[in-house]
């Protein structure tokens, strides 16, 4: 499966703040829209990524205080990577980064955020059906 498949089939919803939004806003918009990543933007430029990993990370330096922004604790390193690439090949970025988010791109832009959850989730819907065809070819096979 390809991560195309991915975004179409979870959506291409873009949660996003200006670098300047209060880190209380971005938890809090992480939690209504119930995300683990929120895009930092300005006029259409992506910045960075603010991850859950980050928000706790900025709670436990006792960094979670109305000054701290969004700016002051995203990743600007985001791994991207392209619609036409394999759920695998995402999962291998993530696993070798050490995160759970991926920037999917298209040759016209962005086509979404996926997690290491989604792909899960999406791997276990293959293997899902992989066994029901396998279990109907072998009852198939029992039956002739």
């Amino acid at each position: 499966m390809i991560l195309k498949d991915v975004i179409g089939r979870k959506g291409s919803t873009i949660v996003s703040v200006e670098p300047d939004a209060a880190l209380f806003d971005v938890a809090k918009m992480m939690h209504e829209h119930c995300c683990g990543s929120v895009v930092v933007a300005r006029e259409g430029k992506l910045l960075g990524l603010v991850t859950e990993k980050a928000v706790v990370a900025a709670y436990a330096k006792k960094m979670f205080d109305n000054s701290t922004t969004a700016a002051d604790v995203m990743d600007d390193n985001i791994p991207v990577i392209f619609d036409s690439e394999d759920v695998d090949e995402a999962m291998m970025i993530m696993t070798r980064r050490r995160q759970r988010h991926v920037l999917v791109q298209t040759a016209r832009g962005t086509a979404g955020i996926v997690s290491l959850g989604d792909l899960v989730k999406h791997r276990f819907t293959e293997i899902e059906l992989e066994n029901r065809v396998l279990r109907d070819m072998a009852r198939a096979a029992l039956v002739s």
